[in-house]
C-alpha cells in the first residue's frame, strides 16, 4: 500500500520544473508551510523523483517527502526494501561515531576475550534490568566467538533507586564478572558506595544517552555505529557477522 501511495505521488508530483533536482528549492519554510513541525534538516536527497527530507526533532529522526505543493510523512518502500529506514540507520551510525569518544569516557568496565581484538561491542545496560541480565550472561561467549571487546556503559531507566545502583557499581570499581554475578546487589550497601566520581560519570553518560536518542536498555552498538535494540542476541550476532565480512546493509 505504501509503495502504491508513493508511486502515485511520483506520477503527480514530478514536473519538469523540479524533476532533475526535486530538493533544489526545499527549505524548512517549504515544510512548515504545509506541516507545523520544528526540526533541523539533516539530510536531503532525490528518491524516485521526490525530495526525501530527514528532520531531527527532539533527537528523533523523522522522514518526510516534500514537494512545493504538499508534504507526506512516512516511510518509502521499494522492491521489498525499506528505503527510508536505510538512510536513517546510516545517519544514526554517523551520529554515534560523532559521540563515540565521549561515550568511551563513560565506560565503567570492559571484557576482553583472549587473543587479538577484532571488533568492539558497546553495551548500555541497567543494573536493575532483567533483560540486560539475560544479555550479559550471553555476551562473553559471543565476544569470544568474534574476538570482540565489550565496553559496558551503565545507565538507569529505573529512577532515583536505579541511579543509586549505577553509582554504586561505578564507585565499587567492579569488574565485569563481579558486576554480572549480582552478589553486590544482594549486599544492599548502595548508600555506603556513593562517590563524586560515580555521580559525575553518570551525569556525563546521561548527556550522551540523550544525544544518541536512547530511551530504553539494553542497547548494543558496534564500533562502526550499527545499533541493536534490546536483548536481541541473534541480531547482535548477525551484525557482528556483517561487520566482520564488511557488509554495510545488514539489519
Amino acid at each position: 500500500m505504501k509503495r502504491l501511495l508513493f508511486t502515485l505521488l511520483f506520477i503527480f508530483a514530478v514536473s519538469p520544473a523540479h524533476a532533475k533536482n526535486p530538493c533544489a528549492k526545499i527549505t524548512p519554510d517549504s515544510i512548515t508551510r504545509h506541516v507545523p513541525v520544528s526540526g533541523a534538516i539533516i539530510s536531503k536527497r532525490n528518491v524516485n523523483g521526490i525530495c526525501e527530507v530527514i528532520l531531527k526533532i527532539r533527537q528523533e529522526y523523522v522522514p518526510v517527502y516534500v514537494t512545493p505543493d504538499f508534504v507526506i510523512a512516512g516511510e518509502m518502500f521499494q522492491d521489498k526494501k525499506q528505503i527510508t529506514k536505510n538512510i536513517i540507520d546510516k545517519l544514526k551510525e554517523k551520529n554515534f561515531i560523532l559521540y563515540r569518544k565521549r561515550l568511551d569516557q563513560c565506560v565503567s568496565m570492559k571484557y576482553k576475550p583472549q587473543g587479538d581484538i577484532k571488533q568492539t561491542i558497546y553495551m548500555i545496560t541497567d543494573p536493575e534490568c532483567t533483560y540486560c541480565d539475560r544479555a550479559a550472561k550471553k555476551i562473553k561467549k559471543i565476544a569470544g566467538n568474534y574476538q570482540a571487546e565489550v565496553k559496558i556503559i551503565l545507565h538507569s531507566v529505573h529512577g532515583k533507586a536505579g541511579r543509586g545502583k549505577v553509582i554504586e557499581a561505578i564507585c565499587r570499581n567492579l569488574d565485569f564478572d563481579q558486576y554480572t554475578n549480582k552478589n553486590w546487589i544482594e549486599e544492599d550497601k548502595t548508600n555506603e558506595y556513593q562517590c563524586g566520581a560515580g555521580t559525575e560519570r553518570l551525569k556525563q553518560t546521561e548527556k550522551i544517552i540523550k544525544k544518541l536518542g536512547i530511551t530504553g536498555v539494553p542497547i548494543f552498538y558496534l564500533g562502526g555505529g550499527k545499533k541493536i535494540v534490546g536483548a536481541n542476541m541473534p541480531a547482535l550476532i548477525k551484525a557482528l557477522n556483517s561487520e566482520k565480512l564488511g557488509v554495510a546493509d545488514a539489519d
